[in-house]
């Protein structure tokens, strides 16, 4: 079994800063969600359950508490340059006993095309493969056709489609599985 991750609280590169989100946070990404609403809600389920910045501040205390524990690390993504929030990057659903994470991203929709989500993801996967992760998984809904590009160009392989694998605003959607495995590199 692998051993509890330890993820670094900051990353960056020339482009990106991406920190560990933490309870100052609430009022940048309650904001940047709310201007993007209608464009997330397309693909995320949990868009409508963040009605305000208490929804916002519960999910950080959430986001806390699984970070403590090792299971999910979820980290805000900001343009280097002018300092502003542009989304989270998040590993998740980590099975230690597998050697498995997930990677969870959005952004809003005014710093999409921009390559942070793709930025963010190299720094993020060498720390995951480096302490032992064996397999990087990105799902998302078929439609959702940013997020596979994503994963296209970060050369995550097309494993196939998960019939109704995902449940949302009270349907099942299909989903794309994507994978990169440390010995890929």
């Amino acid at each position: 079994m692998l051993n509890k991750l330890n993820m670094p609280e900051k990353m960056e590169n020339a482009d990106i800063r991406i920190m560990k989100v933490v309870p100052d946070m609430c009022d940048d990404l309650f904001e940047a969600i709310e201007s993007s609403r209608e464009f997330l809600r397309q693909y995320l389920f949990w868009v409508d359950g963040v009605k305000n910045p208490a929804d916002e501040a519960a999910s950080i205390r959430m986001f806390l508490e699984n970070w403590d524990k090792g299971d999910s690390f979820i980290y805000a993504v900001y343009e280097k340059n002018s300092g502003r929030l542009a989304g989270t990057i998040d590993a998740h659903a980590i099975n230690r006993n597998d050697h498995v994470a997930y990677i969870g991203y959005w952004l809003r929709k005014d710093q999409t095309g921009h390559g942070f989500i793709s930025k963010a993801l190299a720094p993020l996967e060498k720390i995951l493969f480096d302490q032992g992760i064996h397999r990087i998984v990105i799902m998302c809904e078929v439609s959702n056709l940013p997020s596979a590009a994503v994963a296209e160009r970060n050369h995550y392989v097309f494993e196939g489609i998960a019939k109704e694998r995902i449940w949302s605003y009270g349907e099942f959607h299909d989903a794309k599985i994507y994978a990169k495995l440390a010995s890929a590199l």
